[in-house]
């Protein structure tokens, strides 16, 4: 087990991600600084960053040695659930948008609706 390979790995992960550096390290539970310094070289990997590193995804086995894919196998599936879930939710803000129109051009029409009644004209 190199750290240069690792380190190379571990920069890999980070660069893949839309997220900035620091996002990536709260994700993995640890400081920016502490990323950048394994990213570097300068600090070595501890069994944290293997944890986080595993939770966010990462094939350990890749990781360390190299062989097979960056990702967990069951990385896939995750980010389907996750993809599916998100689209859940998006139908559901936009039917509840639609929801709001409908009940604010109902408010806006019984505003408009002259009261009946003994003491209207």
């Amino acid at each position: 087990m190199k750290d240069i390979e690792i380190k190379e790995r571990i920069k890999y992960v980070v660069e893949s991600q839309p997220k900035r550096v620091k996002d990536v390290a709260k994700a993995i539970g640890i400081t920016s600084a502490y990323l950048s310094s394994l990213i570097t070289g300068k600090q070595g990997v501890s069994a944290l960053v293997y944890k986080g590193l595993h939770d966010f995804g990462v094939n350990i086995n890749w990781l360390i040695s190299g062989e097979g894919q960056p990702w967990r196998e069951d990385y896939d599936a995750m980010l389907l659930q996750v993809t599916q879930e998100l689209q859940l939710h998006k139908d559901w803000l936009q039917d509840k948008d639609e929801l709001i129109r409908f009940y604010r051009q109902e408010n806006e029409s019984l505003k408009n609706e002259r009261p009946r009644g003994i003491l209207s004209k």
